[in-house]
Formats: structure tokens, C-alpha cells, sequence
């Protein structure tokens, strides 16, 4: 889908294949694995992993022409002690053409802590497929602590009316 996603002159992209044709650089009977530097999100309030990202895990020797791959995926990881472990957050398996933006609320696999990071990781465990993928644009976004709406108040409850119906 092009050399990246980036508008204008940037062209620093993380992909499996730097040749010109999109299927020279098949990973064939191995995998390749990006890791982040580590964030700080301990202040974040709802962060958000966002990227761009594109996908390709093919078969070209099925009958009847190229056909997905149930291995391949893109699978990407989040940490939150530096990268000791790593939860999944979340695969890309789709076929795709074109960059195509990616999000993940981080909140959904661990706690954001002062050493999050990520990693992205994709195998090929197959000789007769293509498998190969790119990332570019990584971006944290989160919200203001402004922006989040205080709860309402709770009701002042109504007072009990006394036992002598208050006419006392």
C-alpha cells in the first residue's frame, strides 16, 4: 500500500518487506516482532493505542486462486511492567490493501501504569503462504481530565414525614 501512511514527506514505517513488490518479503517459517519504547501513561485517564496498519496472509497455491490464511495475524500486545509480560489486546486478520487505522482502549486488557509498552508480532507457520504486514502513525490519545462529565448529584432525598402527620 505504499512506502507508508504518514502525509507529506515522513517515510518511516515499520513493515516486513522493503522490496517493491508488496509479496518479496514473505516471512516464510518465521515471524517478526516490533517492540515500543515504554510510556508513561500513570496520569492517562482512558487511553487509546491507535495506528495505522496493513495485513496480508495468503495462500496462493489453493484451487480456485488466492485464499486467507487461518494463521498470520497480526497480533498486538500491551505491557504494563515494561514488557516483563504482555497481554494480548488485540489481532488484525484481515486482508487488507490499503493503510487502515487501528484502535485499542488499553484500559480493556491491563491498567496503564509508568512503563506501558507494546508489541506487535507476526508469524508465518506456513511454506506455502504469504504473510506480511506493516505499522506506521502510533499514537496514544486520551481524554482530557476536563473533558469527562462529573457525575450528577445525587437527589436530596425527601424527608419522612413525622408520626403524627406532622401536625403536631
Amino acid at each position: 500500500p505504499g512506502e507508508d501512511h504518514t502525509p507529506g514527506e515522513g517515510k518511516l514505517s515499520f513493515h516486513t518487506d522493503t522490496a517493491p513488490d508488496q509479496f518479496d518479503g514473505d516471512i516464510d517459517g518465521g515471524k517478526t516482532t516490533l517492540e515500543s519504547p515504554i510510556f508513561d501513561l500513570s496520569d492517562a485517564v482512558d487511553p487509546t493505542l491507535v495506528f495505522w496498519g496493513w495485513h496480508v496472509a495468503l495462500d496462493f497455491t489453493a484451487a480456485g486462486g488466492p485464499a486467507s490464511l487461518d494463521t498470520g495475524d497480526l497480533v498486538v500486545f500491551v505491557s504494563n511492567n515494561g514488557g516483563e509480560t504482555y497481554e494480548e489486546m488485540g489481532r488484525v486478520s484481515e486482508n487488507t490493501t490499503d493503510w487502515t487505522r487501528y484502535a485499542y482502549r488499553i484500559k480493556d486488557t491491563i491498567e496503564p501504569s509508568s512503563r506501558t509498552r507494546f508489541r506487535f508480532v507476526i508469524a508465518d507457520e506456513t511454506d506455502v503462504g504469504n504473510v506480511e504486514a506493516g505499522v506506521d502513525d502510533l499514537e496514544i490519545v486520551d481524554l482530557l481530565g476536563a473533558c469527562i462529565p462529573e457525575p450528577e448529584p445525587e437527589p436530596e432525598p425527601e424527608p419522612e414525614p413525622e408520626e403524627d402527620g406532622g401536625c403536631g
